[in-house]
């Protein structure tokens, strides 16, 4: 099997350009899955009674996903084949789960079956792809994060040719699996971080992170209250050219998000701009829906889930890189429990359907808007925060620029890793950073130039803020070079990089 991965891998990759492109189509194919046009597919076919079939699918990934929580703490095990292997379960869950209505005597059983083996593919497909997220250079990552969240839309407008999606439903995941297969290299298990020194600004950064965690979760859950009233009805997913308006809209607010990820290199602080933004969005349909009209405000209000859903998954994959895979669990318990709550708890305690959810929505949203402005009040308050306290690394990241740095998207397409393609900087004091500490560094515990400046800095006694300052970098991007460092020389302090350091009679003063 390897040799055949391997010979896969050779025949997709052999441009870098055509590879990035295979990740951009793979990684949107696999959020159009999360989506009502896959799922509502899928369970087009229903048992008797509103989504009860489709209660199982979210039973099931609550219970999967408290397993990763508790019981999967590392992410060093993961190989590239399992990509393919998980796509091809989701594809056989959902032709399953569809085709169930055909065999009305073991309809039922059909129905469990093809939903456990949705629930264990799509999971396994998310911890693949989170596996080979942490693994490529930030710059990589951030492109194909929000490049794909835009494209994937585009598969929204599949609901105009009739069929299309019924066909192509078990299509998408293993064109998600087979990308994913083709772009995993050996570089990926050679980048796991499993380990990591904390410094002074790692505390402000998990307050920031909880933050926006809780906001998305919250809100979230508010959304898709203010969602099920409209989308859910007991006829089923129907898909109608009014309702594609919200793919226009979401395209929109991925851009946002991507330009916003370009502009500021921080990840907390470009994760708290996509989170105001959606704020924004949210907070704009509630009030249409409560003065103007519901039909009118839902749309955007089922733009602003979405999006808040992918924000989610972003704000946990960037966990998992200190915690392991076990983050990823809270997503999928999370995501489970907010469907469970507002499409069956709710409707059952307060007998709300789908013909009286209009008397419903009013308050509720009158309610939510004041909770959404006090949020993303909250959230702008931070960012603003957290844009002046790194305002000296963000003046120098403008220097480096100016110098020749290669553009984010540029990098990407070049698929250059993070920093290698910078040339050489010159810290503070205007000494060299290619100098000898780092070609040595580089030659003996193999690290790449970026890693051995960071080493060659952090082995001076500067803290993690200090050596962003003097390489132009930011905080948390030379925490997660730390970490690769820290594996690589085999060493689990910072006195053991000074010591090492020390050693080679070449340390700079």
């Amino acid at each position: 099997m390897n040799r055949a991965v391997l010979a896969f891998q050779q025949l997709c990759c052999a441009d870098e350009r055509f590879r990035n492109g295979i990740v951009l189509v793979g990684m949107a194919a696999y959020w159009a899955l999360w989506r009502e046009p896959f799922l509502g597919t899928v369970y087009r076919s229903d048992l008797p009674g509103m989504f009860g079939a489709r209660l199982w699918f979210y039973v099931l990934l609550f219970a999967l996903g408290a397993i990763v929580l508790l019981c999967m703490p590392t992410l060093s095990k993961i190989r590239p084949w399992f990509s393919l292997v998980s796509a091809g379960i989701v594809s056989v869950g959902a032709l399953t789960v569809a085709l169930s209505s055909a065999a009305p005597g073991v309809e039922i059983a059909l129905q469990l079956v093809g939903g456990a083996g949705l629930v264990v593919g799509m999971v396994g497909l998310s911890v693949t792809w989170g596996t080979f997220l942490l693994s490529i250079s930030r710059q990589s990552a951030s492109v194909c994060l929000f490049g794909s969240f835009a494209l994937s839309f585009l598969f929204g407008f599949l609901d105009l040719v009739p069929g299309a999606l019924f066909v192509l439903m078990p299509v998408m995941p293993l064109v998600s699996g087979a990308a994913l297969l083709a772009a995993w290299t050996e570089t990926v298990a050679d980048h796991i971080d499993e380990g990591a020194s904390s410094e002074e600004d790692e505390a402000s950064a998990t307050r920031f992170l909880v933050v926006c965690i809780t906001v998305c979760a919250v809100a979230g859950f508010l959304a898709s209250t203010m969602r099920s009233l409209w989308l859910y009805d007991a006829g089923g997913y129907s898909p109608a050219l009014a309702s594609l308006v919200t793919y226009v809209e979401s395209i929109c607010i991925a851009g946002a998000f991507f330009v916003a990820r370009v502009k500021l290199d921080d990840f907390l602080s470009a994760l708290l701009a996509d989170l105001a933004i959606t704020m924004a969005v949210l907070l704009v349909g509630l009030l249409t829906c409560s003065f103007v009209a519901l039909s009118a405000g839902l749309g955007l209000v089922s733009t602003a889930h979405t999006a808040l859903q992918f924000l989610f998954w972003v704000a946990m994959a960037h966990l998992a890189q200190s915690r392991g895979v076990r983050a990823m669990g809270v997503f999928f318990v999370v995501e489970a429990a907010v469907s469970l709550v507002t499409m069956y708890l709710v409707p059952q305690l307060v007998d709300i359907s789908f013909d009286n959810s209009a008397s419903f929505a009013f308050p509720l949203a009158l309610g939510g808007s004041a909770l959404v402005a006090i949020a993303g009040a909250v959230l702008a308050a931070g960012l603003v925060a957290r844009l002046v306290g790194s305002s000296a690394a963000m003046r120098g990241r403008a220097v480096a620029l100016s110098g020749g740095e290669v553009p984010v998207v540029q990098a990407f397409f070049r698929h250059e890793a993070d920093g290698e393609s910078l040339g050489t900087k010159t810290s503070g004091n205007g000494s060299a950073l290619s100098g000898d500490p780092v070609r040595v560094l580089s030659e003996r515990y193999g690290l790449t130039e970026r890693e051995a400046q960071v080493a060659d800095s952090l082995a001076r006694g500067n803290s993690m803020k200090r050596a962003a300052d003097e390489l132009f970098l930011a905080p948390s991007t030379v925490q997660s070079y730390t970490k690769v460092i820290y594996r690589k020389m085999g060493i689990h302090r910072k006195q053991e990089l000074i010591d090492i350091v020390a050693s080679l009679g070449q340390g700079r003063e």
